[in-house]
């Protein structure tokens, strides 16, 4: 897919930095596809460390894949980015939104609003695709073991004290 425009996305926050570190801003990078989807392309983050000088660490970060410009992303499982041998980000709980955000009023505040979101959580993960395969393997032994219990036959002759004895023919 041709990618025909990029967009940037920055956040300030103070807290939560750690020691040493002030002034962040995160930036997440997205482009476009001519054909109206997007995708993240890479996040950097700008700080000042603790000896006061001020740094930009960049990484590609592709967790959002090709998404129609209808929808927003929303993860709720923890993604970790390892930026540098001393930084990690970790975001949880998140949804993004590039293109066509819209405002609402409430409460008297204009806020703005997502539209329906893309999840990052496959609709079966590993664990039920593993129940689901026990489940139907289960099922087959169950069929099976019933089959062959339906499937014995009670002998059409039986002895009894007056008759002669029983003599089942087979091979040596």
């Amino acid at each position: 897919a041709v990618v025909s425009t990029q967009s940037t996305g920055d956040f300030d926050f103070a807290d939560d930095l750690g020691s040493g570190y002030s002034n962040a801003t995160l930036s997440f990078s997205f482009s476009q596809t001519a054909t109206g989807y997007w995708q993240s392309e890479k996040i950097s983050i700008a700080y000042t460390n603790s000896s006061g000088d001020s740094v930009t660490e960049e990484k590609s970060f592709h967790e959002v894949n090709i998404i129609s410009k209808q929808f927003s992303f929303a993860c709720s499982l923890i993604t970790q980015a390892k930026i540098s041998d001393e930084l990690e980000l970790m975001l949880n709980y998140y949804q993004i939104q590039v293109y066509g955000v819209d405002s609402a009023e409430y409460n008297g505040t204009e806020i703005l609003v997502f539209d329906e979101a893309a999840q990052c959580v496959a609709i079966l993960s590993e664990g039920t695709w593993m129940g689901i395969i026990t489940t139907l393997l289960l099922i087959v032994i169950l069929v099976f073991s019933i089959m062959m219990l339906l499937s014995t036959s009670t002998p059409d002759r039986f002895e009894t004290a007056k008759s002669k004895c029983l003599i089942i023919p087979h091979e040596h």
